[in-house]
Formats: structure tokens, C-alpha cells, sequence
């Protein structure tokens, strides 16, 4: 039947080849007039939304997200609202019920057809299905009146494990589609950071390499609208790349573009929005765009021939009226420890927020003296899991457990061999990942392909010891950079310049709970991120059993199930 039927919380959509649309239409009724809610399956996804809350906490875009929107339509505001677990452990069935009783209803509703039928068919259909839906008294109450800003104010919101900052400036616009602006702030927003070659992109990824792309310009709403421009940054630029981005939008305002530039973008809008008709939900989404926000019928048949009449000076016009570098929410999600200090120095008042809006103080002035040496450290840490005397009898260590990823899970199994001798392997949906180095060489394969580590990769690896890292070769070269707050508790945070590596201690348990490591790609540089819990006693010694890294954008944890010392392991598995 080539049929989907789906539904959400603001409609749903049906399709299907158009000899059976009749008898998928009439499905698709039936579960917008008929749904069954059982508690069952709205415990299920309860269920599974905190879990994804829960593994989103540590997100740095995710908090992003969350917090521009907040800054920039206010905490208190529909358009900020944001899931947290403790609302959603406090819905019931009947709030989902209640909720559907008021909004779907006819009175609040569109039936829109786009396809191979006839608008007499699509009322017959309408008819047949629908005709015994009642209206109900609507009530929608009006959305509360947005502060414009005033002066531009930076925004940290501190994510203590982050390795990147996401960069974003915001303000509220009032701009809908009947404006007479309308068509040169798409074109105006679409060269300032609307595709891969606008202004924003080209200084902050090709010109500079600070991020692998930056996007901004003006959102129009029927309500209230959003200028809003973001990139995800190194923590060592953040606050260059404020600066850069604040340049970006000045400049628009201050200089009229060439006509070669606003050409290429007309360009652009013509191909892209031919290639759009081209789906039928475009078409669809058109039609209803134009009954809620009331424009006239031609207003896409005349799209293009309105962004041709944009001019040079009507950019700059426009650019002048929405591009506000001095009256801007300047946000930036990262770790406020590392990058406060230089947003501080670029003369805009600074504020420090968590990951959920509230104020809190600036991280930075918790930073704390540490009396201490990396060797006392070390030596602290040592006795924590288990002591000299029985750390110095371990030789080999093969851990075994599970792994999961981007909703995958897999087994993971790692063999060391003391100093510094390792192989892992992942095996996950059929795919085998493996790592190994036998103390002076090493590989990494996938999927049968092999590629031998080259000079750099070796020189990391020599004298790592990935099992208790106190004891690789260039620990006594380690610096400890003070007290710092993870998680509420406190920790030594020791840096290893050569090593690019930080290493965070907990001052009352000696163990160890977090590692940064930063490596060089053809990309640029990248951090992971690893945190560690969950200790347990294996022979005499402690070892974390619950890993979770972030590389990049991707995150996934490690859970041993199985930690053996001295046992089978040996040179054979390092070759």
C-alpha cells in the first residue's frame, strides 16, 4: 500500500498510493476521532523520555538549545518551555487526554490534500470521515508580550564537562511573512548565515577553522520572531568567535553588499525553492502557512519574483533594523571555568547561569588552592584503590562488558599489559572495532581494514598506561591546577601540558573521576571526554566499572560486567 499514518501533538499525516488512500484516510480517522491512550504505553514513554533526559544532561547543545531560547524569549514564556524529569514524572493519562479533548478539535484543525485527487474527492472523503466531529469551545490564551533587549549582555551557562562552547546570539524580532520586510531579511539573514558561504561560515570555518559551521540570521513568526546565529567552538576560542560573530553582524549594517553577491543568493533561493515543490509536504505545509498566518494565494506563485525585486540598499535597510550587534543576548553553553575569564575582557556585562537558566556565581571564583603535588596525588590515588602492594602485582588486566551507542548496544573487551601494551575491541551491529599497540607499534582496523599508527600516534601511546594512568611515563610532569567543583564534590584538576591531558581527582575519595584528552586530526583538534564511576573490588583492587566518553558529538558508555587480573592475557593478543 506504500501507506504511513502518523500522528503528533499538533496533528497528523497520511500517505498512500492514491488507489488506496480511501481505505488509509479512513485508518488515519480513526485514530485522530478514535485514539486509545492506555497507561501502559504512556508509562513506556515516560519512561523512555527521562531516560533520554537523563542521557542528554551532560549535552552541551542540548543545553544550548534549552537556554537561547530562554534568554531570548524570557523563562516564563510558552516558546521556552523545556522538558525536565520532574515534569514529566508529574503528567498522568489524563493530562494527555484532557489535552487532547481541547486542542483536537475541528474548530482548531486544517485538512489539507495535496496529491493525484480532486478537491471533490477530498470533500467526499472529508465528509465521510469527519462529518461527526464536534467542535468544542476553543479557549487559547494570548501569549505574553516579549522585552526587547536592551544593551548587549553575555550569558555563560557553566556545563562543567564540556569541551566545546556553543556560541550563540539572540534577541527577539517582530517580523511575519505580510511584512514589507519580509523578502530582503531572507536575503539579508541568508548572507549573513543562512547557507555554507555565508559571512559567518567563512570567517569562523574556512578563514579561521574554529568550528565546522556557523549558521544565523531571522526566523519570522506570527508571534513573536528570533534573530539567532550559533556555533559549537573550541573552549580556547570562544570568546574570538563572539567577537568574530558581533563583526559579522556589524558589518552588515554599516556596508552595502556587491550585486554579485546579492545575485548568487537570489540564485540560490530560486534552486532551493524549486527543489522544495517537489515534496508534497511542502506543498501542504504552504497551503496551511497560508490560512494561519492569512496571507493571499499568490504569495508563494510570487515568492521568487519578490526576493528578485530585493536590492542592495534594501539589505542594508533591513540589516540596520534587525541586525543589532549592540542590543544582543549573547549565550554561551560551555565550561564557564575555562572560558569566563576571557568573555569577561571583551566589555559586556557577563552573568553565570546552570544548565537550567537559574543564576548561580561565576565558577571561576570557586577555583581553590591545592597544597598538594601531582606525586601526593598519585600516591593518594594508589592507596585508594587498593594499595602499592597490591597494585604492583598486577601485570595484565582484561576487562569485559557491554557498550552502547547512539542507541546501539555492543560488547566491549579491553587487554592490557603493563607498561603500556593494549588491545580493544568493539563489537557492535556486526561491526569489529579494534585497537591495538604492542608497546612500539600499533593499528587500528574496521571492518577489515587496517591502518597502522603513524610516528605521532605511537609517540601517545608509548608509556600510557590506560589502566592506572598515575603510572604512565610522563605523570611527574603533571601540574595541578587547583580545587575544582564536579558535581558538587571536590577535585584536584592536574594538567599534563605535553600529554594535551587534564585528570580530575576527588580530594576525599583519592579516585579518579574525569579525563580530558585533546588529540590533532586533519580536522583540528578534538576533546574527549571521559568520566568514571561505579568502582569496584577485583582482586584486591578498585576499578571503574561505568565509563562514559564524548568524542565530539558522539557520546557512549562502557559497563564492565567482568575485570580479570594476570589472567588471560598474553603477547599474542598484542600482535
Amino acid at each position: 500500500m506504500g501507506a504511513r499514518v502518523s500522528y503528533s501533538d499538533d496533528g497528523g499525516r497520511a500517505s498512500s498510493l492514491s488507489k488506496y488512500f480511501n481505505e488509509v484516510f479512513g485508518y488515519f480517522a480513526e485514530g485522530a476521532l478514535n485514539p486509545k491512550f492506555t497507561q501502559a504505553e504512556f508509562d513506556a514513554l515516560k519512561a523512555r523520555t527521562i531516560e533520554g533526559l537523563k542521557s542528554d544532561e551532560k549535552n552541551v547543545g542540548s543545553a544550548a538549545a534549552r537556554m537561547g531560547s530562554v534568554f531570548t524569549y524570557g523563562k516564563n514564556h510558552p516558546f521556552s518551555e523545556f522538558e525536565t524529569e520532574e515534569k514529566i514524572k508529574n503528567l498522568s493519562l489524563a493530562d494527555v487526554e484532557n489535552y487532547y479533548k481541547k486542542y483536537y478539535v475541528p474548530n482548531n484543525a486544517y485538512l489539507i490534500f495535496v496529491g493525484d485527487i480532486t478537491p471533490a474527492e477530498a470533500k467526499k472523503l472529508s465528509e465521510k470521515y469527519f462529518s461527526g466531529w464536534k467542535k468544542t469551545k476553543l479557549n487559547i490564551a494570548d501569549l505574553p508580550k516579549v522585552a526587547e533587549v536592551s544593551k548587549t549582555e553575555i550569558a555563560v551557562v557553566n556545563m562543567p564537562n564540556a569541551v566545546q562552547s556553543v556560541v550563540e546570539v539572540n534577541y527577539p524580532v517582530n517580523l511575519t511573512k505580510k511584512d514589507p520586510d519580509f523578502y530582503a531579511v531572507q536575503v539579508a539573514s541568508t548572507i549573513l548565515g543562512g547557507d555554507f558561504n555565508s559571512r559567518l561560515n567563512m570567517n569562523l570555518r574556512e578563514k579561521h577553522g574554529w568550528t565546522y559551521g556557523a549558521r544565523g540570521g531571522v526566523s519570522d513568526s506570527r508571534y513573536i520572531g528570533r534573530f539567532s546565529t550559533s556555533a559549537t567552538v573550541r573552549n580556547s576560542v570562544t570568546d574570538s568567535a563572539v567577537v568574530e560573530t558581533i563583526k559579522e553582524m556589524r558589518a552588515m549594517t554599516l556596508n552595502k553588499i556587491d550585486n554579485q553577491e546579492l545575485e548568487n543568493v537570489k540564485a540560490k533561493f530560486l534552486g532551493n525553492f524549486v527543489l522544495s515543490l517537489e515534496k508534497p509536504e511542502t506543498v501542504a505545509r504552504q497551503a496551511l502557512i497560508k490560512k494561519t498566518s492569512g496571507l493571499s494565494d499568490d504569495f508563494y506563485a510570487n515568492y521568487i519574483q519578490n526576493i528578485n525585486k530585493v536590492t542592495v540598499d534594501d539589505v542594508l535597510r533591513v540589516s540596520k533594523k534587525y541586525f543589532r550587534p549592540e542590543q544582543a543576548k549573547i549565550v554561551v553553553t560551555g565550561k564557564a571555568e575555562e572560558i569566563g575569564e576571557g568573555l569577561k575582557k571583551l566589555g559586556y556585562p557577563v552573568s553565570f547561569f546552570d544548565a537550567y537558566g537559574n543564576s548561580i556565581e561565576d565558577p571561576a571564583k570557586n577555583k581553590k588552592q591545592a597544597n598538594v603535588t601531582a606525586q601526593q596525588i598519585a600516591e593518594n590515588y594508589i592507596k585508594a584503590i587498593g594499595g602499592k602492594a597490591n597494585v604492583d602485582k598486577v601485570k595484565t588486566v582484561l576487562q569485559s562488558g557491554k557498550i552502547s551507542m547512539m542507541g546501539m548496544e555492543g560488547e566491549y573487551v579491553a587487554k592490557n599489559a603493563f607498561p603500556d601494551k593494549v588491545n580493544n575491541v568493539i563489537k557492535i551491529m556486526g561491526a569489529e572495532i579494534k585497537n591495538v599497540f604492542d608497546g612500539n607499534k600499533g593499528y587500528a582496523s574496521q571492518m577489515g581494514n587496517r591502518m597502522d599508527m603513524d610516528a605521532k600516534q605511537i609517540a601517545t601511546m608509548k608509556g600510557q598506561n590506560n589502566v592506572f594512568p598515575v603510572l604512565s611515563a610522563g605523570f611527574a610532569d603533571s601540574k595541578v591546577d587547583g580545587i575544582v567543583n564536579l558535581n558538587g564534590n571536590d577535585h584536584y584538576k592536574v594538567a599534563n601540558t605535553a600529554a594535551k591531558k587534564v585528570e580530575y581527582y576527588d580530594v576525599k575519595t583519592g579516585l579518579l573521576s574525569k579525563t580530558e584528552t585533546t588529540t590533532s586530526t586533519p580536522q583540528g583538534e578534538i576533546t574527549s571526554v571521559a568520566n568514571y564511576s561505579e568502582y569496584k573490588t577485583f582482586d584486591g583492587v578498585l576499578f571503574a566499572t561505568v565509563t562514559e566518553m564524548q568524542v565530539g558529538p558522539q557520546t557512549f558508555k562502557i559497563t564492565l560486567d567482568k575485570v580479570e587480573v594476570n589472567k588471560n592475557v598474553s603477547d599474542a593478543d598484542f600482535q
